[in-house]
C-alpha cells in the first residue's frame, strides 16, 4: 500500500481516528488500537490506490526484533526516572511550557503534528521523506517499511514496565482541560509518561540517519520535531518526550544486536539507494520545512 501524504490524507486520518475512538470503548491495548488505525487506512486507501497492501490488520503487522532474552535488559524502569509527580517543580515547568506552546502554535504546525500522530499504516514514516530528500514508497521499499514498523511493538515492550506498571501521569489535555490537535478520547485514560510516539519517531530518525548519512542532520532534526509534535498536539509533556527519545535510542541499540535486524537493515539500505532516484515535491517540502523551522523551539529541553 502506498499512502500519499498529499492525497486522500484527510479522509484516512478521519477514518483512523474514528475507529480508534470506537474500539477504545472495548478497552483495547495501545498497540491494538494502532492496528485498528492501520486497518482503517488499508480500507480507505483502496479508493486512492490499487497497489498491493503490506499489511491490513493486527495479525499481519510485523513483529518486533527484540526477543525474550533481551527484555530484562530493556526495561524502561531501569533506564528512566519515575514520571514527575503532580505539583513537583518539574511538573510545574512542564505545565508552563504546555500553556506557552498551546498559545503560540500555528494552525499549520498543528496540522503537521496531527499527521505525525498517525503510526499504523505502512506509509507513516513518509513524515521523514522531505528530511531524507527521498519519496517514501512502501511498495518499493518493503524491507525498510517493515523494519521501521517493528519500532511500534518493540517500544511497547520496552516501555511497559513504566508506562503501564509505573506511576500514572495524566495527559496534558486531560489534566489541563484543553482540546488536543486530534481527538483524544482514545488515550484519555492512558499514562502520558513516557511518549511512545516520540520513542518511535526517534528510533526512525536514528536508523534513517545511518542509512542516509549525507542527510543525517535534517533527519535527526525531523526526529526532534516528531517528538515536539506530541507537545504541540497536547498529548505529552516535554519530559515525556525526552524520556521517549531515550527509549527510542535503547530500542535501536538492541536492534543492532539482533541478526534479523542486521539482515533487514542491509536490504533496506539497498532500497534506499533505489528510492534516491525520486525526490518528493520541492514545493511541498519547502512549505513544511519552512513551518517547522519557523516554529521550532526547545520545548523538548525545558
Amino acid at each position: 500500500m502506498v499512502v500519499s501524504i498529499r492525497s486522500c490524507r484527510s479522509y484516512c486520518v478521519f477514518a483512523m481516528k474514528h475507529d480508534i475512538v470506537t474500539y477504545k470503548k472495548k478497552s483495547l491495548s495501545f498497540r491494538t488500537m494502532i492496528m485498528v488505525a492501520a486497518s482503517s487506512a488499508m480500507i480507505c486507501q483502496a479508493g486512492c490506490s490499487n497497489k498491493t497492501v503490506l499489511w491490513h490488520d493486527a495479525a499481519h503487522y510485523p513483529h518486533g526484533y527484540i526477543h525474550a532474552d533481551q527484555v530484562p535488559f530493556a526495561r524502561a524502569s531501569a533506564l528512566l526516572s519515575p514520571a514527575p509527580s503532580p505539583g513537583s517543580p518539574q511538573d510545574n515547568i512542564d505545565k508552563e511550557t504546555m500553556r506557552k506552546v498551546q498559545a503560540t502554535a500555528s494552525p499549520a504546525r498543528r496540522n503537521i503534528a496531527a499527521h505525525d500522530a498517525v503510526l499504523g499504516p505502512p506509509a507513516a514514516p513518509a513524515a521523514f521523506e522531505c528530511a531524507m530528500g527521498i519519496s517514501f514508497d512502501p511498495e518499493k521499499a518493503p524491507h525498510l517499511t517493515r523494519l521501521l514498523a517493528r519500532a511500534l511493538p518493540d517500544v511497547e515492550t520496552v516501555q511497559k514496565s513504566i508506562k503501564v506498571e509505573g506511576r500514572f501521569r495524566a495527559r496534558p489535555y486531560v489534566a489541563m482541560n484543553f482540546q488536543p490537535c486530534v481527538d483524544g478520547s482514545a488515550l484519555a485514560k492512558t499514562s502520558s509518561y513516557p511518549s511512545g510516539h516520540a520513542a518511535i519517531g526517534w528510533a526512525w530518525a536514528l536508523v534513517l540517519a545511518e542509512m542516509v548519512p549525507d542527510r543525517a542532520e535534517t533527519i535527526l532534526q525531523r526526529g526532534i520535531d516528531y517528538g515536539n509534535s506530541r507537545v504541540i498536539c497536547g498529548f505529552h509533556y516535554p519530559t515525556d518526550v525526552q524520556a521517549g527519545r531515550l527509549l527510542g535510542s535503547a530500542v535501536v541499540s538492541l536492534w543492532h544486536a539482533t541478526k534479523p535486524f542486521q539482515k533487514e537493515y542491509e536490504k533496506s539500505k539497498q532500497e534506499i539507494n533505489t528510492l534516491r532516484n525520486k525526490s518528493p515535491s520541492p514545493e511541498y517540502c519547502k512549505k513544511d520545512i519552512e513551518i517547522l523551522n519557523y516554529e521550532r523551539s526547545d520545548i523538548s529541553h525545558q
